[in-house]
C-alpha cells in the first residue's frame, strides 16, 4: 500500500487557504482536540470545519498529556472523546513528552490504559505519539505491557525546511522493534495556505484504511454510522455512504459501470457531489450530508432491491418458496411464529402418536386417522376464529372513534394455547413409547399452559 503524507495542526497552526493546503500535496491532517484544562483546542473547530470544506479527511485526533494520576486521565480521556466524536474523529493518539508524565515508573501504565480504555468504550482506536527522549527512559522498560499499541514516532532527522512534497527521510533513523504506524520527520513544513512552520508526517498504515475486499451486492458490510456523515469524514462511515452510491449507480468507472473499487473509505468533494445528485433525485434535502433521514430512505430503497435480487438468483422453488413465507409473515406478523409453531407440533404429535398407538394396543385404522387430521384441521380453524374475533374488536372501537390497532391478540393466545397442548401431547406420546422423560420437562409445559390460560382470562 501506498504511504501517505499529511500534517498535525493545533492553535499554533493558522491556516488561511485550506484549499491550497490541499493542492499543495497535503492527504489528511490529524488535529489537536483539548487543552491542559479539558476543552476544546482554540483552533479545533476551525480546523475541522476547514479541512472538511475541501475535502482533506480529518484521520485522527490528538492529546497532548498533563493527567499524572488516574483521576485526572479518566477526565482528560472522557473530554477527548466528548469533544473528537461527534466530529467523526475515530482514533485517539496520547502524545507523551510532557515533564508531567515524566518520572511516574509503571504507573504510566495505569494511565495509557486509561486513556485506552475510553477510547475503546467509545469504539474508537488508540495510540501513543512519542520519541526516543520519552520512550527509552519511561516507556522501553514496560514495552512487553503497550507492545499491541500503535506508535506514531517523533524523529527529525534533518533541521532544514521542507515542503510535503519532499522525500521522507530514510526508514533507517526509526527504530527497530517497535511497531511504527507513523512517523512525524519534521517539524519545519512549509505549506502553502498556513503561517509558519508545519509538522510533516508519513503514514505507513493508515487508521482509515479501507480494507480490499470483495464488496457484496445484497447487503452492506459496512456498519451503519451513528452521527451525520459529511464531506471530510473517514473509515467506515464513508465507506457505508459510498457502497450505497454505488449501488444507485453513482461510483461508476471509465465505462460508466458500477465500481465497487471507488469505495475508498474518503467522503471528498465527489462524493459530496454524488450525494447530492441522489438526495435530489428522491425528492430530500440535497445537501450532501447524509443523516437519518437520508439512511433511513436509502436503507428502505436497498432492502427491498436487494431482497428481489437475492430472489432472482435462486431457483424457481427456492424463489417461490422465499417470497410465499415472506408474504406470510408480513401478513401474520407476530402470529406467524405461534402459527408455524404451532403446524410443525401437529404434525409432530400426529407422527409419534401414530407410533405409540402401537404400545398402547390400539387399533389404527383409515377412520382413526382422518379424525386425527380432522382435529388438527379443527385447530387451524379456532385460531381462524381468533383472528376473526381481533378484527371484530378492531372494527367495534375504530366505530366508537378508536384507532386501536389489535395485531391478532386473541389469535396469538390461541395458537400459542394450542401448541402448548400439542407438546404436551406429544410428551404423553413419547412415554407411552417407552421413553423415559427429564423429570422437570412435563412440570414446565404444563406451567407455561397455566400462565397462558390466566393471561387469556
Amino acid at each position: 500500500m501506498k504511504n501517505k503524507k499529511g500534517i498535525d495542526i493545533a492553535k499554533w497552526n493558522k491556516i488561511t487557504d485550506y484549499k491550497a493546503v490541499r493542492d499543495a500535496g497535503v492527504q489528511f491532517a490529524i488535529v489537536k482536540v483539548i487543552n491542559s484544562q479539558n476543552k476544546p483546542d482554540s483552533r479545533f473547530h476551525e480546523h475541522i470545519n476547514g479541512m472538511y470544506s475541501v475535502g482533506l479527511p480529518i484521520t485522527d485526533g490528538y492529546t497532548y498529556v498533563y493527567a499524572n494520576t488516574k483521576d485526572k486521565s479518566k477526565k482528560s480521556a472522557n473530554a477527548f472523546v466528548e469533544t473528537a466524536k461527534p466530529k467523526g474523529i475515530n482514533t485517539m493518539w496520547m502524545d507523551l513528552e510532557d515533564n508531567a508524565v515524566k518520572g511516574l515508573g509503571s504507573k504510566i501504565i495505569d494511565i495509557i490504559e486509561i486513556y485506552k480504555m475510553f477510547a475503546d468504550s467509545a469504539n474508537m482506536k488508540f495510540g501513543i505519539y512519542t520519541g526516543a527522549q520519552y520512550y527509552n527512559p519511561y516507556l522501553k522498560p514496560y514495552a512487553h505491557e503497550i507492545v499491541d499499541i500503535p506508535i506514531w514516532w517523533a524523529r527529525y532527522p534533518y533541521t532544514k525546511e521542507r515542503t510535503i512534497m519532499a522525500d521522507v527521510p530514510d526508514s533507517k533513523y526509526l527504530p527497530a522493534g517497535i511497531g511504527i504506524v507513523g512517523w512525524q520527520y519534521s517539524s519545519k513544513g512549509v505549506i502553502p495556505g498556513i503561517q509558519g512552520y508545519t509538522d510533516l508526517n508519513v503514514w505507513y498504515k493508515e487508521t482509515f484504511e479501507n480494507i480490499q475486499q470483495e464488496i457484496p451486492v445484497e447487503y452492506n458490510p459496512f456498519t451503519e454510522p451513528t452521527f451525520s456523515v459529511a464531506i471530510g469524514k473517514t473509515g467506515n462511515d464513508a465507506s457505508w455512504v459510498q457502497w450505497y452510491l454505488w449501488r444507485f449507480g453513482k461510483l461508476t468507472n471509465s465505462t460508466g459501470q458500477a465500481d465497487a473499487s471507488k469505495i475508498n473509505g474518503i467522503f471528498d468533494t465527489e462524493t459530496k457531489r454524488q450525494v447530492m445528485a441522489v438526495q435530489a433525485l428522491l425528492g430530500l434535502n440535497a445537501d450532501g450530508i447524509v443523516g437519518k433521514i437520508t439512511r433511513t430512505v436509502w436503507k428502505k430503497i436497498c432492502s427491498e432491491e436487494c431482497y428481489m435480487m437475492r430472489v432472482k438468483h435462486m431457483d424457481k422453488t427456492q424463489a417461490w418458496l422465499t417470497i410465499a413465507i415472506s408474504a406470510v409473515m408480513d401478513f401474520l406478523g407476530i402470529l406467524a411464529i405461534p402459527v408455524f409453531l404451532m403446524v410443525g407440533c401437529n404434525l409432530i404429535d400426529y407422527i409419534t402418536g401414530l407410533i405409540a398407538s402401537k404400545y398402547r394396543n390400539e387399533q389404527m385404522n383409515s377412520y382413526k386417522g382422518m379424525r386425527g387430521i380432522a382435529k388438527k384441521v379443527c385447530m387451524w380453524l379456532l385460531v381462524v376464529v381468533g383472528a376473526v374475533v381481533d378484527e371484530l374488536i378492531k372494527y367495534a372501537t375504530q366505530t366508537m372513534g378508536f384507532n386501536i390497532q389489535i395485531p391478532f391478540i386473541v389469535a396469538t393466545l390461541v395458537a400459542v394455547w394450542i401448541v402448548v397442548n400439542e407438546i404436551i401431547s406429544i410428551l404423553e406420546n413419547i412415554v407411552d413409547i417407552g421413553i423415559e422423560l427429564p423429570p422437570f420437562l412435563m412440570p414446565i409445559v404444563r406451567r407455561i399452559k397455566k400462565e397462558v390460560e390466566e393471561v387469556s382470562k
